[in-house]
């Protein structure tokens, strides 16, 4: 009997599963490589990154920063936190009764809030020729760090003090009024510890601050004047801003190393577990600090030429694959750029009216044409131009062009514009 055995039944092929587990082995090394290779190679640009911005004099790791800064809450800080203390729960409502910056309907009310929190006001002005306040923020829990409580009661600050300034130059008493507003300007930068929410509960009242230094400084005396001048011109609100943006990079490496990124509770929550893995925790370190460092080039440049910078900063970071990782790497420095910028203009629209008082008070009438004032125009930092400045006989109008570059001859619905009457 004869037995055939199919052509097609062969022994095992062990040649083939060998070549199978030689290219699985071969692609696992590969990934591998490539995964400690990508993680390698980002670490190697953040370092480089961390070199550059100390090498600019900024701090590069939470010791630092707690060493520049301080840590632990001091005198000043231990006032503020007392007049906040002291502001009481029903602040806000009889704040919301008064009318901001064109008149005050309820002079009963606004009376009533200055006497009543008149140990606040006190506080204030003391702590006008104090250090900035520290508050023991702790950079190295990053974002999750806790910001002091003394933050909410900033805004209300900066209200009573307006309030009590009103009151005052009410009163017949400009040089009492302009010292209570150079109490005011010192709230922009009271916090020591610079972080940009602080910088932005600062800014919040200022405006209205600038536009009464505006109101009375005509009828103010030189000395009044020349302490306010000496405030406003102490005031860097670009210096403060770089300084804000380099402490967010420092709090936004320590949150990513964390593995912790602040999230918005949606979909950017799912960027948590990305950065479990090396490449993608390293490269998001990498874009965190690129973004801040050009940030911080751009606010070495003039205001008007650092904003078109910003702008494209803002417009990369929502492109491609790292929208992400440039949401957490950089909050909206556009936002606070902005909004520094407007208070910029204001404190130079300050400025060109407590000169133009001075000019009428050593030559018995107001100027009449820029080229009056000397040097002493600051620039529009929305054009590089000199503010703008018109007299009229019932006083005198300053005004910057604003955002849209466009100069409507001081129209305060266009233009950024501060009136004084005589």
């Amino acid at each position: 009997m004869r037995h055939f055995a199919p052509d097609n039944l062969a022994g095992p092929d062990i040649g083939g599963s060998v070549k199978a587990v030689i290219i699985v082995a071969v692609v696992i090394a590969v990934l591998v490589g490539a995964y400690l290779g990508a993680s390698a190679v980002f670490a190697g640009k953040v370092r480089q990154e961390l070199a550059a911005l100390k090498a600019n004099g900024l701090p590069v790791t939470p010791a630092e920063l707690a060493a520049r800064y301080g840590e632990g809450e001091n005198p000043t800080g231990r006032v503020l936190n007392a007049a906040a203390a002291n502001l009481g729960n029903d602040i806000k409502p009889r704040l919301s009764e008064i009318e901001s910056l064109a008149a005050m309907s309820n002079l009963t009310a606004a009376d009533s809030v200055v006497m009543d929190k008149a140990d606040v006001v006190s506080a204030l002005m003391a702590v006008a020729d104090s250090p900035p306040a520290r508050f023991g923020l702790r950079y190295e829990d990053g974002f999750s760090a806790s910001l002091p409580g003394i933050l909410p009661a900033l805004p209300a600050f900066q209200k009573l003090l307006s309030i009590k300034a009103r009151a005052l130059a009410r009163a017949g008493r400009p040089d009492s009024a302009l010292q209570v507003l150079r109490a005011a300007i010192r709230m922009v930068d009271v916090m020591g510890e610079p972080c940009l929410i602080h910088l932005l509960a600062g800014l919040v009242g200022f405006d209205s601050t600038c536009a009464l230094i505006v109101r009375y400084a005509p009828a103010a005396s030189p000395a009044a004047r020349e302490a306010v001048r000496k405030e406003l011109s102490r005031l860097d609100l670009k210096a403060l801003l770089a300084r804000a943006v380099a402490t967010e990079a420092i709090m936004t490496e320590v949150t990513v190393l964390k593995q912790d990124p602040v999230t918005d509770g949606k979909s950017r929550a799912s960027f948590v577990p990305w950065l479990k893995m090396a490449p993608l925790r390293n490269s998001a370190r990498y874009v965190a600090l690129t973004v801040k460092r050009r940030n911080l080039d751009a606010l070495a440049l003039p205001w008007w030429e650092g904003r078109g910078e910003v702008e494209r900063i803002k417009s990369l970071s929502k492109r491609g694959l790292y929208s992400q990782v440039a949401w957490v790497a950089s909050p909206n420095v556009l936002l606070f750029y902005a909004r520094t910028e407007r208070a910029a203009a204001r404190q130079g629209l300050a400025l060109l009216a407590l000169a133009a008082s001075d000019y009428r008070t050593n030559s018995g009438r107001l100027p009449t044409r820029l080229e009056e004032f000397g040097a002493e125009i600051p620039p529009d930092p929305f054009t590089g131009r000199p503010l703008c400045y018109r007299a009229d006989s019932n006083g005198f109008t300053v005004w910057s062009t604003g955002a849209d570059r466009t100069d409507d001859s001081g129209d305060a619905e266009k233009d950024i514009a501060l009136r004084a009457e005589l």
